[in-house]
């Protein structure tokens, strides 16, 4: 493929939910192992061009692990989808492409960002891609170009909240993969406990 086809892709961990399972604990700053939950997801986009974090609350926090730190510009706790539309805003000029993250899902396979950016790279015309595992599908993981940031905005604006929804509304594409436990959420004090001697 030529260079100029290359995508230049940035990655937002989403970390902006109010975490009501977990307790209200911040999950992204929450630790498996040795490392924070953010931390264990940022050492496996090592691939980005960029790399951000959308968070609501504990900012210098997170700006103390990553600098590019984004507060939704759409108030309300109003899911996923305002994490990527305000990770869009602030990287549409140095990127072509934000793939969507959660932090409470560690456990993602290292190849995650080159395989949807690859997917898109294929399919020039495409505007989105996501993740389905054992044919579930992942709504956290998905990468969007930036020239969906407009209809992010409207979609948001007017009520919209279903990721599915959005992304089956521009024909997305699925990126397939066999292992659905690899994209398994950590939502309550249980499950955090029960997976610190997973290898992620």
């Amino acid at each position: 493929m030529d260079t100029k086809d290359k995508l230049r892709v940035g990655v937002v961990v989403l970390a902006g939910g109010r975490a009501t399972r977990m307790g209200g604990n911040d999950k992204g700053l929450l630790r498996i192992g040795d490392k924070t939950l953010l931390e264990t997801c940022l050492a496996k986009v090592d691939k980005a061009e960029t790399v951000c974090v959308s968070a609501n609350r504990n900012l210098q926090a997170y700006r103390s692990i990553v600098e590019n730190v984004f507060e939704d510009r759409i108030s309300g706790y109003t899911g996923p989808l305002a994490g990527v539309h305000a990770a869009i805003h602030h990287l549409s000029g140095s990127v072509d492409a934000v793939i969507s993250i959660p932090c409470d899902s560690p456990f993602f396979p290292k190849d995650l960002v080159q395989k949807l950016s690859r997917l898109l790279e294929a399919n020039p015309q495409c505007l989105c891609a996501a993740v389905k595992a054992e044919g579930k599908f992942e709504p956290g993981f998905a990468i969007y170009r930036v020239q969906l940031l407009e209809q992010l905005e409207t979609y948001l604006t007017a009520g919209g909240r279903r990721v599915r929804q959005f992304l089956e509304s521009n024909n997305v594409l699925w990126c397939e993969y066999e292992d659905a436990r690899a994209f398994r959420n950590l939502n309550t004090p249980q499950e955090l406990a029960a997976s610190q001697p997973d290898v992620v």
